[in-house]
């Protein structure tokens, strides 16, 4: 079967195991990517969902048990790192941190895109492509999406758009904040068609490289076409 034959292939020549799907055109192969972007993301924010849940209930059953003690001066910290007052007990704390996480872990995920690449005519691939007269006719101003015009400054944006969460650790104990990207995926073109046929430049080769080691949990998705070696 032609999927396990390019599997085999790219196992015997990387030594890494691959998913072969195959689909009826690119623009469908870029919204399925698309997709399961999205879905991986959603799950990544369920997993974080449930861990902060988890911390809270720890800490109630603590307090509850007399294990955790918490102070007035823990409190107000907590008031001033929250931006929210009052909080007067473990149990408004507990309110306090539910209320954060969940607006917050509530974000919307955020794809990026380089310039002088065409992604296709479905709406998901629309939104990631850079041409206006393509995309404008359809979707506009997408506050979910982003054009890479400085890859040496993608990686800073990247972790200023995270989304962050508290939780409390408890020996000692103190309020932490974590993080997780908000992006979902990165698409480009290794060789790019729009304005030209367009090699992908050394910061951008970098970036990509970067990306992947800082976050190796945000999609990748290369839209090769140019060269006729599929999607």
């Amino acid at each position: 079967e032609l999927k396990q034959a390019l599997a085999d292939f790219l196992l015997e020549s990387t030594g890494e195991h691959y998913r072969i799907v195959v689909l009826n055109t690119g623009t469908e192969a870029v919204e399925a990517a698309i997709k399961h972007a999205r879905y991986a993301f959603g799950r990544r924010l369920e997993a974080v969902a449930v861990a902060c849940g988890e911390n809270l209930r720890s800490f109630t059953s603590r307090l509850s048990a007399g294990n955790v003690e918490v102070t007035p001066e823990f409190l107000r910290e907590c008031e001033r790192r929250l931006g929210e007052e009052p909080i007067e007990s473990g149990d408004e704390l507990v309110s306090a941190l539910l209320s954060h996480n969940r607006r917050n872990l509530a974000a919307q995920p955020l794809m990026a895109a380089l310039p002088h690449a065409f992604h296709g005519k479905t709406l998901g691939s629309l939104a990631l492509t850079w041409n206006r007269d393509a995309r404008l006719a359809f979707v506009r101003n997408n506050d979910d999406v982003v054009f890479v015009h400085a890859p040496v400054d993608f990686l800073a944006s990247v972790a200023e758009e995270s989304i962050r969460y508290w939780q409390l650790e408890f020996h000692p104990l103190r309020l932490i904040v974590r993080s997780l990207p908000r992006l979902a995926a990165l698409i480009y073109e290794p060789l790019r068609g729009e304005g030209g046929v367009l090699d992908l430049d050394g910061p951008s080769r970098e970036m990509i490289l970067s990306l992947h080691a800082r976050y190796p949990d945000v999609a990748l998705i290369a839209d090769e076409v140019e060269r006729g070696l599929g999607r």
